[in-house]
């Protein structure tokens, strides 16, 4: 039998007695600063990051800058195309060249008797500017391009306009010139002196930057030169249908070099057209195709010439003509290209090239033309009109 004081029982803890440790507060640690090291990787991360970001603002400039070429470029040759059209600039009888001072001895006579049907290079500019700097130099017009005057219809003429319509005595003047083919859009302006002052045009001499200027090349339809299925070639004074290419150019180097050739443009042998046909492809360049002119001899210059240089979205023109007297010519923009190769190639985007019926040989070769600051070019088909005005074209 359990007694009173055998039972258990079990004390609450709020009734034990308080110990004297109990009544201290155990203290919080203090937050540590950073270390000299956190501090350094710290600013090492943010120099790194500025440094990023002002890398970006050159690339941003060059970026927009090209934009506004590219903005520019589209508007003037759209204007270019219009003036031609306007202008009635692939009526033949606004053409003028320079014949009868190289070894063919070409006249414009020549040129209607074999029906005109080959590309031709309206470059008023080009002519006017070159012809001075080589008159200076006591050389000869450099309007011929490219090839071996012995080979027949190997080479192109440099047009300008006539100074009068239909009247092929003398060539069109400088002024009048730059009027059409300088695109006067990219205006000049005063810079102001304060922050109270605005931008203004300038109102003496040239009040455009003459950055930009265009030219064209215009290749008779095959609506006007086929001879197959019964059809003959249309006289030239019969053409109705060309098509045009108006040729885009920023700050366009018109200069010559001691031997009366452009600085600015080249011309070579097209060896090779293997990989060449839907949508463009890879030509290739013989090491002894380059012919950048005629010499005043009537001669050529076999080799690589100084100013021979082709990058990534520059221009080149084609043309050729084939056994059967055809022509076909068309504008390329560069892909990529290795002129320092013992075989130089160029990869080119743009229109297909029928390499069956204008292949590349010694006695027909295809050739390039390349002309430096070309940033654009714009095709059109146009069709000449007559009426009681200019009285058709005969």
């Amino acid at each position: 039998m359990k007694t009173k004081s055998d039972s258990s029982f079990i004390l609450h803890p709020s009734s034990l007695p308080m110990r004297p440790y109990a009544l201290r507060s155990t203290p919080h640690a203090l937050p540590g600063g950073m270390s000299l090291l956190e501090v350094l990787i710290a600013m090492g991360v943010l120099t790194l990051g500025l440094l990023g970001i002002l890398s970006v603002i050159p690339l941003a400039q060059y970026s927009l800058r090209e934009t506004n070429k590219s903005d520019a470029a589209i508007t003037c040759g759209r204007s270019a195309l219009s003036e031609i059209k306007i202008r009635r600039l692939a009526d033949f009888r606004w053409w003028y060249w320079q014949g009868g001072n190289w070894a063919t001895g070409e006249t414009y006579a020549n040129q209607a008797a074999s029906l005109l049907s080959h590309p031709v290079i309206l470059d008023p500019l080009g002519f006017t500017k070159l012809n001075a700097a080589a008159t200076a130099l006591g050389r000869n017009n450099p309007d011929l391009l490219g090839g071996d005057p012995g080979v027949a219809n190997g080479y192109l003429y440099r047009y300008t306009l006539a100074s009068v319509f239909n009247n092929r005595a003398t060539a069109m003047a400088i002024t009048p010139v730059q009027a059409i083919f300088d695109w006067r859009d990219d205006l000049a302006f005063q810079p102001p002196q304060s922050k109270d002052e605005r931008p203004t045009v300038f109102t003496s001499g040239l009040n455009y930057d003459g950055n930009y200027s265009w030219f064209a090349t215009l290749m008779p339809s095959t609506e006007d030169t086929a001879t197959g299925g019964g059809l003959t070639v249309l006289p030239v004074g019969s053409r109705r249908i060309f098509d045009v290419s108006t040729v885009v150019c920023y700050k366009r180097d018109f200069s010559v070099d001691a031997d009366a050739c452009p600085v600015g443009e080249w011309t070579a042998n097209v060896s090779s057209v293997a990989g060449f046909g839907y949508g463009g492809g890879t030509i290739g360049l013989g090491a002894a195709s380059f012919a950048p002119y005629l010499t005043n001899s009537g001669g050529t210059d076999a080799a690589l010439p100084e100013q021979a240089t082709l990058r990534e979205n520059n221009w080149v023109m084609l043309w050729a003509r084939n056994a059967a007297g055809e022509y076909c010519s068309h504008w390329y923009r560069v892909i990529n290209a290795d002129l320092e190769s013992t075989t130089p190639t160029a990869t080119l985007e743009g229109p297909d090239w029928d390499a069956t019926r204008w292949p590349t040989s010694a006695a027909n070769p295809i050739r390039m033309w390349v002309v430096k600051g070309v940033i654009g070019v714009y095709n059109s088909r146009i069709e000449l009109d007559a009426d009681s005005i200019f009285g058709g074209q005969q």
